[in-house]
């Protein structure tokens, strides 16, 4: 019996391994260039934590039915034995009993939760120790994912803390700019995300009801490659560098939204004279922090991805492009999926976009943009059309 039971070696400490591994992950994030996203940039950063948190979850889980797995092969091996033995001694009840038991075991998967239908008969001293175990490495895997759990309510606290400081520098913004409508809705959506917390078994990323001007939702289901073109007057203030204007603000689209196929989007190009913003989605296959670059004459364009400024007016001459202290401007965390993309080439640019590039995650450098990653669609056509002006569209739910 003694030789038995030494088949049950000591348990490894996988599970602090994992904790280590887990530790050194979440280290390496903090050590990313800091972002302070507004909502939408908000939502997918929740959704790449949760999507982290949830790997490593499968990743203990996984560990737990290969540990448990080993476990039962040894327990097979010892009542084969004991079989064995029972079979030279022509003990014929015993050994139905054992070969019943060793059927029985077989079949039976422990859970993580603890909860299971199947009802295991036999019992034994060999058989307790082995479900002994099973609870000590049960006991392990839930200790383990209540820290990624906890380690997941850190990280999003503090990015929602971070996201509520931002909104309220937009408040305050707008207040100096005597906007008191937009100042309420600002603090409003302040204050929700201020009270949210997002979960870790929830598969759909934290949704905060995001008021008029500050976000609008447009219905959109099919794509086609390319992206629109629309074009606004020139507006009073607009002169030399002084041309920025948000894409919600430049008044009403001059004709009709103008479909760009692919090939026709080379250059960027658009009447000089002209505001001019091309719209659509960027199709993301890989979730993570993206970082973009553009440039024209005098670098007068912007470039907005999720409604999110990335590639702000001029920021290659005031120092963003060029590596300067704007530079964390230019990069955004992004979710699988299609995007809404707006790039703005604004008057007294020469009519064009020179530069389109970015460096997905885990490249090396920046690269050329792959323009058939650009797509649009007919419904936000029409619904540019009939509004006729610009306003913060969603991405479609069904493709």
């Amino acid at each position: 019996m003694l030789e038995i039971i030494q088949h049950f070696k000591p348990l490894p400490s996988f599970f602090v391994f994992c904790l280590l591994v887990a530790k050194v992950n979440a280290d390496q994030d903090s050590a990313t260039p800091e972002i302070h996203p507004p909502i939408v940039e908000w939502e997918a950063k929740v959704g790449l934590l949760r999507s982290q948190a949830g790997k490593q979850l499968d990743h203990l889980s996984h560990i737990f039915s290969e540990e448990t797995e080993k476990l039962k092969n040894t327990l097979l091996i010892s009542l084969n034995e004991q079989l064995e033995a029972k079979l030279a001694e022509k003990d014929l009840d015993g050994s139905v009993e054992l070969r019943n038991a060793i059927t029985e075991y077989k079949d039976y998967t422990p859970s993580l939760s603890g909860e299971t239908k199947q009802k295991l008969s036999f019992q034994s001293s060999l058989t307790r120790n082995y479900q002994s175990r099973i609870q000590l490495l049960r006991a392990q895997a839930a200790r383990a994912m209540k820290r990624v759990e906890n380690d997941f309510d850190l990280q999003t606290g503090k990015l929602r803390d971070q996201t509520v400081n931002e909104l309220m520098k937009q408040v305050d913004a707008a207040m100096e700019e005597k906007d008191l409508d937009q100042a309420l809705r600002l603090r409003e959506l302040a204050k929700d995300l201020g009270k949210s917390k997002p979960k870790l078994s929830d598969t759909n990323q934290p949704r905060i009801h995001i008021p008029d001007r500050v976000k609008t939702e447009a219905k959109l289901s099919s794509l086609k490659a390319g992206l629109l073109r629309v074009s606004f007057d020139r507006q009073a203030k607009q002169g030399g560098n002084e041309g920025f204007i948000a894409p919600t603000l430049l008044g009403k689209i001059v004709g009709d939204a103008q479909p760009l196929p692919t090939n026709a989007l080379e250059g960027f190009t658009y009447p000089q004279n002209k505001n001019t913003a091309f719209i659509g989605f960027i199709k993301i296959d890989e979730p993570g922090e993206y970082v973009f670059k553009t440039y024209n004459y005098y670098d007068r364009n912007a470039l907005f991805i999720n409604h999110q400024l990335v590639c702000r007016y001029r920021g290659s001459v005031a120092g963003g492009s060029d590596g300067g202290v704007e530079q964390s401007k230019e990069r955004i965390v992004l979710q699988e999926g299609y995007i809404p993309f707006v790039l703005v080439g604004y008057v007294d640019a020469r009519g064009g976009i020179d530069t389109l590039r970015w460096a997905p995650p885990g490249s090396k450098g920046h690269e050329p943009l792959p323009l058939e990653k650009l797509y649009y669609s007919e419904e936000l056509a029409r619904s540019l059309n009939q509004q006729r002006q610009l306003f913060n569209f969603t991405a479609p739910k069904k493709l």
